[in-house]
Order: structure tokens, then sequence, then C-alpha cells
């Protein structure tokens, strides 16, 4: 047996015949006083609220608070995350532009020249020039001999300084990728070296 909850001192059975907790007779509820509470979102609304309860917010305004709540204590407070260098990006106050220095080879970024552009005339060269030359050739390194396996179509005269000769088949020769290397870098090609794997045409 439990109390009333609206204070009359009336007793009651703490559970009904379905097992639904209660905290009030029949028709007590309504006794509770009621007090007014301002909302505490700040939107300036007041309601008013049972004693027993909980209630803090009207309807749907919990999610208008902007920041964090009263009595939450922010993970990262009293920690400012200001970087070691912090001068060499603050100039007078303003952040300092990017001036276009670091560019070319000495750019972290840089590609060996490619840009979409570039990249699109070899996928063209591929699919058009190196058929033909390997087709000529026998698929055969003209250097070494050796017949089919992985096969580089190679410039005679190289692709950046000879832009006119990019399409030319007569400037173009079958090489192996050790051949290849060795033209290239004027060294022999080192046993774990995955040089060529990406551009490789296996026959």
């Amino acid at each position: 047996m439990i109390n009333c909850g609206c204070g009359c001192g009336y007793q009651l059975e703490q559970y009904d015949a379905k097992g639904r907790k209660r905290k009030y007779l029949h028709g007590h509820a309504g006794r509770v006083k009621r007090v007014i509470v301002d909302c505490y979102c700040g939107c300036g609304t007041t309601f008013l609220a049972k004693q027993t309860q909980d209630r803090k917010y009207i309807k749907h305004h919990q999610n208008k608070i902007v920041g964090f709540q009263k009595g939450y204590t922010p993970h990262n407070k009293g920690k400012h995350y200001i970087p070691k260098n912090i001068d060499a990006f603050i100039d007078g106050g303003k952040k300092t532009r990017y001036d276009g220095t670091i560019r070319g080879k000495i750019h972290p970024m840089y590609k060996d020249g490619r840009t979409p552009e570039m990249q699109s005339l070899r996928q063209k060269f591929r699919q058009t020039v190196s058929p033909v030359v390997l087709k000529r050739d026998d698929y055969t390194c003209v250097l070494c001999s050796q017949r089919g396996g992985d096969l580089h179509v190679d410039h005679i005269k190289d692709w950046s300084n000879y832009p006119e000769l990019r399409f030319d088949p007569s400037n173009c020769r079958t090489l192996c990728v050790k051949c290849h290397y060795e033209i290239t870098f004027n060294a022999s090609k080192p046993v774990d070296s995955k040089w060529g794997n990406m551009k490789k045409v296996r026959y």
C-alpha cells in the first residue's frame, strides 16, 4: 500500500489489476497543486506543471536550445587548441593568403606535370597508337627480342619535348618492362621494383 500522491492521506494499492503502477486514487490526480514554471529554453513562455513532475519545457521546446544546457560541462573546457607556429599564420591580425611561391616540382602535390588534359591525351594514345605499334612490331621487344609478356610502347623522341610526334607511330617502338626501365633511368631494373605495373599490356 502507498499513500495517494495528492496528499489526501488515503492509501491505495501500488499496482492495478493490469500490473500498472499507480500514484493516485481515481479522480485525485487533478487535486495535485500546480505551479507556474518558466520554459527552460529561454523563450519567455510560462506553463502550469505539477510539483511532482520534473518538467522543464513546453512541448517541442527542448530542441530550441542553442549551445550547452545549464549545468553541462563540455569536454574541452579550459583547453586551447592553438598551433605552436601560430605566428607564421597571422600577419597583422589577419590570416595570410597563399602567395603562389610553392609550385612546380617543389610542391608536395606535384605529379610530374600530369593534368586532366594530359591524362586524356595519354589515354587517347593508348587506345589508338599503342595497338598499331604493338601489332607492327609483332608484340616483340625491339631490343631484347622478347615476344609477349609485359610490353610498353615507348617514344623514341620523348613525349614532353616533341608534342608534334606524340601520335606518330614511326616515333614509337615496342619495349619490354626491363628494357624500358633501362632506357628511361640508365640503370638495370631492381628485382623488387613495381615500376611499369600500372601501364603494362600483357600479351
